[in-house]
């Protein structure tokens, strides 16, 4: 992200215990819903790289987030209605 480009990516499969990154890197999120939906934003509890905690952040569906995500809190988003990929600017190791 802070090379402009998202260069390391997956998908999040288990929010049961939140997501983030080794090496406390930020990154972004695709929140792609299963069914169609007229919805445009999805309310994410999350910490952004500058907060101190956590708390709602809107999030667009079907595009990448602007947001530069440190973590996404336990059960955040609802993985049976949505998908939910990360991408980074940087070298990962998952």
């Amino acid at each position: 992200m802070f090379a402009g480009r998202l260069s390391a990516h997956g998908q999040i499969t288990d929010l049961s215990n939140g997501f983030k990154l080794e090496a406390a890197l930020p990154f972004s999120i695709c929140v792609v819903p299963k069914a169609a939906t007229t919805d445009v934003l999805l309310l994410v509890d999350l910490k952004l790289w500058m907060d101190a905690g956590s708390s709602d952040f809107p999030v667009p569906l079907n595009d990448w987030t602007p947001g530069a995500i440190m973590e996404i809190a336990p059960e955040a988003i609802e993985l049976a209605d949505y998908d939910v990929y990360w991408a980074c600017g940087q070298t990962v190791n998952i």
